[in-house]
């Protein structure tokens, strides 16, 4: 269980403002709701259970009660450098989670899964937000890991590929409070280090090398899927912040970006 009271003390000590529902059908809906009616930023809402949890190309973000991390944040960033910055907040959680737990093999399975040894551990959301004429209100980030589950547990999730979570792979029990406030910590400055980020070339290169390291992709074949048919197949060759994968196939080289696309990535057998 989280203690509230300290939570919302902490978080606020990290600049954040928390808004937590016990049970809500989407942490996104409620941040776009935020965001259309409250100027303010850097609002956070988390919850033990989504009825109907969001995720990418329409699909549904499934979990048992009390046994997840969910939350989602308000920020405001420079609206155009959203890829990057969803890139970036991929990479800030798998830090996080690394530092907290010491599992150093944590991957990201572009462009918004958390994996380990090829299981989906988590997944990100992020997404702009716009009034009816289309003024800028703020960035959504979701974000979801598995804490608490039993492998039995993940067996009625229909999932297009495995699930696990970090007690399976620890062994041992995990705090959720710890691990979140570790989270956000994190999190913390992306909003403000996305600029200095697409403005210096050695930060971004810097920023390019972390994020080689984190794919769980690099190397490896993979094929790329629209409306689950496979448009290529190839191996990937090179990835960077914001821009993608780049796939070498019998044809030649190509970069695929699928932030906000109908396509996904799937390692080959």
């Amino acid at each position: 269980m989280y203690k509230i009271d300290l939570l919302k003390k902490k978080i606020a000590e990290l600049e954040f403002e928390l808004i937590y529902i016990s049970e809500v059908d989407s942490t996104m809906r409620i941040i776009e709701k935020e965001a259309r009616v409250n100027s303010k930023d850097r609002i956070i809402v988390l919850t033990d259970h989504q009825t109907k949890g969001v995720g990418r190309i329409g699909r549904l973000w499934l979990d048992c009660p009390q046994s997840s991390i969910i939350f989602s944040i308000l920020m405001k960033i420079p609206q155009s450098s959203i890829a990057t910055f969803a890139d970036l907040v991929a990479l800030a959680v798998i830090n996080a989670v690394q530092k907290t737990t010491g599992l150093t093999d944590i991957k990201i399975k572009y462009p918004n899964d958390i994996v380990l040894a090829d299981k989906k551990l988590g997944g990100i959301l992020v997404k702009n937000i716009y009034d009816d004429k289309l003024k800028y209100l703020g960035t959504n980030i979701g974000i979801g890991l598995n804490i608490h589950y039993t492998e039995d547990m993940f067996k009625d999730f229909l999932t297009d590929y495995p699930a696990t979570a970090l007690g399976i792979c620890m062994g041992t029990p995990v705090n959720r409070q710890n691990l979140l406030l570790q989270i956000l910590q994190t999190l913390r400055y992306l909003d403000t280090e996305i600029a200095a980020l697409e403005t210096n070339p050695r930060v971004k290169a810097q920023f390019d090398i972390q994020w080689r390291n984190a794919s769980s992709m690099l190397g490896r074949k993979i094929s790329i899927l629209k409306q689950d048919i496979v448009i290529a197949t190839g191996l990937v060759t090179d990835a960077a912040l914001g821009k993608g994968i780049e796939l070498a196939t019998t044809t030649g080289k190509k970069w695929y970006s699928l932030f906000e696309t109908d396509m996904k990535a799937r390692i080959a057998n």
